[in-house]
């Protein structure tokens, strides 16, 4: 009769039952992928993360192991149907309990955003740092995302000689590779921020999609409050949407930081110029203004230029006239005139070829989605845009 001993991953806490000759070999946990040396833990009580479930060794010990396994022909017992693995997960990763409520209130709302002021007590809570849903924070997509940490820069040591070298933002990695982990499941993933102090080191999360810059999109900074002693955490929201989902999301929707967000009429901010960051704005402001009587319609990046130069170049549209710019080159095409943009696919990049019988040729590099887009804002405005599509 085959000797067997109880395994229990020190990672997640599953517990499995496994071959003794097993003992003191690695093992490779199928629960969270955690590789550990196998102990005899028999006589542990089963945790809240544990269950009393035999696992073939097979399949979770690394490849060597399997081969001997394999070529032994050990077995244990097969797994009970009542509690699969599929029902585990998704109670493991279940979303944060959204009833609990935190205090917040609404500071003020400017040309930035919306700023929302806190005790950095709350910090220490992994409810309140899973707040951010997972979608963009600027925009509101829900795909290709990347995990970006607030970074409460103005805690980091020696913040007034190299304030000016800080981040912005942290980029994590990629969302969908974390297999749909959500709330203290994600946190735990996630690295403290170094050279903070606690509670500021500890991950709050947020996302963005490939399209939207992280500039500007939130703005945290720690503060002395009223009484001049203690300190108190203020966080800026961009997007109006995503702000009010945000309060929402922490203080419920009976709180008075959302009532207060609402009478301020956010999303009057929806106007499309000022729905642009104010660092992309200034930017554009370089070589476009708009003329009396003139509406601004949308602008495209340049995909030459990375996000975090948006502003520099690409097109502004406005509803009488394309305003273009890359680089020492600028072309202006009032929407009166027959516009031809030739569509370009090379080397997988697309570059949109754009011209009328007055103006020279411009080259802006867009994606698909981009490339629709001021398809459709000239369709809107009535503009005798022509669209050719060619291969390099």
């Amino acid at each position: 009769v085959m000797q067997t001993v109880d395994v229990v991953c020190p990672s997640c806490g599953e517990r499995l039952t496994v071959s003794r000759e097993h003992i003191g070999r690695k093992g490779r946990c199928q629960s969270c992928r955690e590789v550990f040396i196998i102990t005899d833990t028999s006589g542990v009580p089963l945790g809240q993360n544990q269950t009393d479930l035999g696992e073939t060794i097979i399949g979770w010990l690394d490849e060597s192991e399997q081969a001997a396994a394999l070529k032994s022909k050990t077995a244990v017992a097969p797994r009970p149907a009542a509690r699969p693995r599929q029902a585990r997960q998704v109670n493991k990763n279940k979303p944060p309990d959204r009833r609990k409520q935190f205090p917040i209130k609404l500071g003020h709302v400017d040309e930035m955003g919306a700023f929302f002021l806190f005790s950095p007590d709350l910090l220490y809570d992994e409810d309140f740092r899973s707040a951010f849903s997972q979608r963009c924070v600027v925009c509101g997509n829900r795909r290709h995302l990347s995990v970006h940490l607030v970074v409460w820069s103005s805690k980091l040591p020696g913040r007034g000689e190299f304030g000016a070298r800080t981040s912005y933002s942290r980029s994590v990695f990629e969302l969908d590779k974390l297999g749909g982990l959500t709330g203290g499941d994600l946190l735990a993933k996630l690295d403290r921020i170094e050279n903070l102090p606690e509670p500021y080191c500890l991950p709050f999360p947020y996302y963005l999609c490939p399209d939207c810059s992280p500039i500007g999109a939130i703005v945290p900074d720690v503060r002395l409050a009223a009484d001049g002693q203690s300190q108190i955490c203020e966080l800026g929201i961009f997007a109006p949407k995503q702000a009010e989902e945000f309060v929402q999301a922490v203080g419920g929707p009976d709180c008075k930081a959302l009532k207060a967000l609402r009478e301020e009429k956010l999303h009057d901010h929806d106007d499309p110029w000022r729905a642009l960051p104010l660092a992309v704005r200034s930017r554009i402001k370089q070589w476009f203004n708009l003329e009396d009587g003139e509406k601004f319609v949308v602008y495209i990046p340049d995909g030459d230029f990375t996000k975090t130069e948006a502003g520099l170049a690409g097109i502004a549209l406005t509803n009488k006239r394309m305003v273009f710019r890359k680089f020492a080159s600028r072309v202006e095409i009032p929407l009166t005139e027959r516009i031809t943009i030739e569509s370009v696919t090379a080397k997988g990049r697309s570059q949109l070829q754009i011209s009328s019988r007055d103006t020279k040729p411009a080259l802006l590099v867009a994606n698909d989605v981009l490339a629709e887009r001021l398809r459709m804002s000239l369709r809107r405005q009535g503009a005798k845009a022509n669209w050719l599509a060619a291969q390099a």
